[in-house]
């Protein structure tokens, strides 16, 4: 195990879903320095609303470890989360995040350090999967 989960689709994480878990979806696009990206956050039956966010970003990898930053941001606003699966399709994204490559671009160091502040400051257990 490389400290995340893969599945070649989402739905190969319900699993988690029936053992409790809210399966926080952060995807990202990016063109001209302008990320965007979409945050869907589900467990059992329910689905909440996808939250959409704009933000300068460097660079597709930046863009989508944004949109991971914005999928735990709104983790913290939902009290009937128990555990999360943090969900995202970018290799680089998620092994930065879980700490199997160390950054060495300025931006991705600046948007590591915001995503481990939140997440320290997370109070549930979390995951992250790889999801393409």
């Amino acid at each position: 195990m490389f400290g995340y989960h893969e599945a070649s689709e989402i739905s190969e994480l319900d699993n988690f879903i029936k053992q409790g878990f809210h399966i926080i979806s952060c995807d990202a696009s990016y063109r001209n320095k302008v990320g965007t990206c979409s945050v869907q956050i589900r467990n059992g039956g329910r689905e909440n609303k996808i939250k959409n966010k704009s933000f300068l970003a460097i660079g597709p990898n930046e863009a989508e470890m944004m949109s991971l930053l914005w999928g735990i941001r709104e983790a913290k606003k939902i009290k009937s989360i128990k555990k999360s699966i943090f969900t995202n399709d970018n290799y680089q994204a998620i092994n930065f995040v879980v700490g199997n490559f160390i950054p060495s671009q300025t931006n991705i160091k600046k948007v590591v350090n915001k995503i481990t502040t939140e997440l320290q400051q997370l109070k549930i257990p979390y995951e992250f999967a790889l999801v393409r």
